[in-house]
């Protein structure tokens, strides 16, 4: 028998649930969130489309995508802090698991 999930698919489908694109006050952008204060697509990138997740202030990143019929966890942990989170490593190493999870005809395709 398989484990018992840790939440169950109605708690899931509650937190996931997208809420209006919204303004955040702290970096002067509009981002789609879900009830469970999930950021969608925080990178704005074709290759991150499917991902919900959380970052920090210094640039740690947790994400989960459902893209191209990929379920991929990505986590990333920088050793210093920085101020430019949209500019960060960490987004640019997710769209290069997306890429070479899907391959390159898909990287071509959305890059």
């Amino acid at each position: 028998s398989s484990p018992s999930p840790l939440v169950s698919q109605a708690t899931r489908n509650k937190l996931l649930r997208p809420l209006p694109e919204a303004m955040d006050t702290f970096l002067l952008r509009k981002y789609n969130h879900t009830a469970g204060g999930f950021a969608v697509n925080i990178f704005g990138h074709a290759e991150t489309e499917g991902c919900i997740g959380w970052f920090g202030m210094g640039g740690s990143v947790l994400q989960h995508c459902n893209i191209g019929g990929h379920q991929i966890a990505f986590g990333y942990v920088p050793n210093v802090f920085s101020p430019n989170i949209l500019l960060d490593r960490a987004g640019l190493l997710m769209q290069a698991v997306v890429k070479i999870v899907l391959g390159d005809n898909h990287a071509t395709a959305t890059s």
